[in-house]
């Protein structure tokens, strides 16, 4: 167990910026792949995608910066590595910076999908508190500077840290739904729909549940064990972000999906879905007709009897829209 102040204050924090690197060489590869796969984009989405991948490598550069100078600058002055300086301070700052672009985004989407405004209203506005809660913790860090001392502030740290996740399980409970209303019968669509749900709920669900756990470590302990789960949420918004519209070549769309910009889910792939029908005959008799009807070549059973298969196909681009 640890016994020393140094150690319970930046054990966590070390834990938590090495989870911070390493979701920020995943983002590395999907920021790449993005613009190497959907150079079609709508250019306000691309620059999204830029924006965020600055934002975000800043605040790696920051975290690294932070640990390296009270760990190796400050290495023995106890006094001085207890206290949180500018360098700390920009992660609840960039965090809510980067949090509120991502949550914009999937608020947009619902806006495009839905069709209404009262569920854009409510996440915009949760995203919106946790983005100024974000920007008055790190003003706080700023006036309150000894770790120990930070449940202190902890009403700024409960709005943003809770309205945060309260965004991301609305965003993840409405474009699930949205989907699931989509589901069209045939085994390939709704595949596809089953996958997207699968990655709307994951990517939604895990910075929810990493703010949750940030959030109740704050409040039960006076350590810094909160600050490993805080320290990853920038890059998990980030990569919920990419993985979301990477996930449009998975499904085998065209690199133009999003710029349409009234689809929740991919573009769906050419391909068509092959039912056997069975078709009747059927003999029209009339007075002009009667006459021409020889019994001894057709018996009236005929007229049910079915013919061969026929086989119809339906291209599954026709229904695209519909989902």
């Amino acid at each position: 167990m640890p016994t020393g102040p140094v150690e319970v204050i930046y054990g966590p924090i070390t834990v938590g910026i090495f989870l911070n690197l390493i979701l920020y060489g995943i983002m590395i590869t999907q920021t790449h792949y993005y613009f190497q796969t959907f150079k079609e984009d709508k250019p306000w989405i691309k620059k999204l995608v830029a924006f965020i991948f600055v934002a975000d490598t800043l605040n790696t550069a920051f975290d690294a910066a932070f640990l390296y100078k009270r760990l190796v600058q400050s290495f023995g002055n106890v006094d001085e590595v207890m206290v949180a300086d500018w360098v700390f301070n920009t992660d609840p700052a960039m965090t809510c910076i980067i949090a509120l672009a991502v949550q914009l985004f999937f608020s947009w989407r619902i806006k495009v999908l839905t069709k209404n405004n009262a569920l854009f209203g409510v996440v915009a506005f949760c995203s919106a508190v946790q983005f100024f809660a974000g920007l008055a913790t790190a003003v706080a860090c700023s006036i309150v500077t000894q770790f120990t001392e930070f449940r202190k502030f902890k009403v700024v740290v409960i709005l943003w840290l809770a309205f945060s996740a309260i965004a991301d399980v609305l965003i993840a409970v409405v474009l699930t739904w949205h989907l699931r209303k989509r589901k069209t019968g045939f085994a390939f669509t709704d595949d596809l729909i089953n996958r997207l749900t699968r990655l709307t709920v994951q990517t939604g669900a895990i910075t929810a549940v990493f703010a949750i756990i940030d959030l109740v470590t704050f409040l039960i302990s006076n350590s810094g064990l909160h600050l490993a789960f805080n320290f990853p949420l920038a890059k998990l918004y980030t990569n919920s972000l990419l993985s979301t519209l990477n996930a449009r070549a998975r499904a085998g769309a065209s690199s133009d999906g999003p710029s349409s910009g009234h689809h929740d889910m991919p573009q769906l792939p050419a391909r068509r879905e092959e039912i056997s029908v069975q078709v009747l005959t059927q003999t029209h008799r009339d007075d002009d007709t009667s006459s021409r009807f020889d019994s001894t070549k057709n018996s009236p059973h005929d007229l049910d009897r079915p013919c061969s298969d026929t086989k119809v196909y339906i291209n599954v681009e026709d229904i695209q829209h519909r989902v």
